[in-house]
């Protein structure tokens, strides 16, 4: 019983792990890493992450930063992939 408990913590944690890979290295998400975002990546990251990388690349002009912790996440996901474009469309 012991070990199934176990084996199910692994493959919750493993299902909402963060996007450590750029939260380890900076503390800001850049053009660069956003424009490199896979669909996995962006859903497997919090709701705190995705309203951070669409605050810190500032490339939605039309977005109230302010506004952005009270979205719901499919919104913030919508937006991350939107984000995601104009960075690649600059060239990242």
């Amino acid at each position: 019983m012991l070990q199934l408990l176990e084996a199910s913590a692994v493959e919750t944690a493993e299902t909402y792990s963060t996007f450590g890979d750029v939260a380890d290295t900076d503390d800001a998400y850049t053009k660069a890493s956003v424009a490199e975002l896979s669909r996995d990546q962006i859903t497997r990251m919090s709701s705190g992450e995705l309203a951070r990388a669409i605050r810190d690349v500032s490339a939605l002009q039309f977005c109230d930063e302010s506004r952005l912790d009270y979205l719901d996440r499919s919104t913030l996901e919508r937006l991350v992939y939107l984000a995601r474009q104009c960075c690649r469309n600059q060239g990242y």
